[in-house]
């Protein structure tokens, strides 16, 4: 649609608005159309629709370029299915922004999802009573009734239907996984078995299952390790299934194993630990100044009390001379008879 003065206002502005985001016909709008604009029609998207619109088509862009056939340079499904850990990661860097683009629905979706299971919470969707049974119902209902055929759907549609498959369909089965799952706890006995000790592990490191996880589908589907996505990308979505029990199957049995030795996951701990290492520096800094204290005062201690042993001996020494020679003073020098000498008159009567 050309821009001239024959164009009516909202023309104008579904013109404008729809060269503004088109990548390629952005630099050959004229200035003076943006700037002419100031009064915006009622039909021109607002601003929150305008980050929408744009969001949307980036993640478009994103899923065609991970999902689509690749042309003009762009990485197709031969990057991840066939391309080495080098590759993949040098076309991560580069289109950095483009990845991250992502956080514009996961952020608010996250949100969003965290606020849904709370309301659940608080409606009693978890208790074992008759109220909670019919909420999961409607939950299943709706998550597994509609969002599993979308999903198949989805699946089979191709990279058109990228934004549905990813943010309409995954939302709506996790709400039915979540009401199946908990009707099947509370149809379970009360004593655990190995079924639900093995899920409860999972759940007690599930950083560390999701982490393992994430290695474990890389490293079978991705170009750098077997190549099963390129191998059986006719049998798809198929195969898909399989491999995701194999997957589930593995990390349980990691998780169970792990945790009769430890009381976290692999991840948890070392989440735990970076957690607690400012604590122990400052606790240790701690323990260090009042070790230095401690010590300090009792090298000071013994030093008085040595001091003062010091001075106790010194004044008890002098007593005791002091003492000597009082009573060496106060003695006669002829204490005994037979040491005194012999008076005029007995050596008058001997003679």
């Amino acid at each position: 649609m050309s821009l001239d003065a024959s164009t009516s206002p909202p023309d104008r502005a579904a013109a404008v608005h729809e060269a503004a985001f088109t990548a390629s016909a952005v630099d050959s709008v004229p200035k003076r159309e943006f700037v002419s604009l100031r009064t915006r029609p009622l039909n021109q998207p607002t601003c929150p629709q305008r980050v929408t619109r744009r969001g949307v088509a980036i993640l478009g862009t994103l899923g065609t370029k991970t999902l689509g056939p690749g042309s003009g340079g762009s990485p197709g499904p031969g990057l991840f299915a066939r391309g080495s850990y080098g590759q993949q990661v040098l076309a991560r860097v580069e289109s950095a922004g483009l990845y991250r683009a992502e956080a514009v629905f996961i952020i608010p979706m996250g949100i969003a999802l965290f606020l849904l299971g709370s309301r659940l919470l608080r409606a009693g969707a978890f208790a074992p009573d008759p109220h909670g049974a019919g909420i999961r119902r409607r939950l299943m209902l709706a998550g597994l009734g509609a969002g599993g055929p979308l999903n198949l759907l989805s699946s089979y549609a191709g990279p058109r239907w990228f934004m549905v498959d990813r943010y309409v369909c995954a939302p709506l089965v996790t709400f039915g996984l979540i009401g199946l799952v908990t009707t099947i706890v509370h149809a379970l006995p009360a004593r655990p078995g190995l079924v639900r000790q093995s899920l409860t592990s999972v759940g007690r490191a599930a950083l560390s299952c999701y982490v393992l996880q994430n290695v474990l589908a890389t490293a079978l589907c991705y170009g750098w390790g077997l190549g099963l996505a390129a191998r059986f990308g006719a049998l798809r979505p198929w195969w898909v299934p399989v491999l995701w029990a194999a997957i589930c199957l593995a990390i349980t049995v990691f998780a169970t194993s792990w945790l009769r030795r430890f009381d976290r996951g692999p991840v948890e701990l070392a989440w735990h630990w970076a957690w607690q290492a400012p604590q122990r520096g400052s606790t240790q800094r701690g323990s260090t100044q009042r070790g230095s204290t401690q010590r300090g005062s009792a090298q000071r201690g013994s030093a008085q009390r040595g001091s003062a042993q010091r001075g106790s001996a010194r004044r008890g020494s002098a007593r005791r001379r002091s003492a000597r020679r009082r009573s060496a003073s106060s003695a006669s020098p002829y204490a005994s008879s037979a040491d005194s000498p012999p008076n005029a008159d007995s050596v008058v009567t001997t003679r």
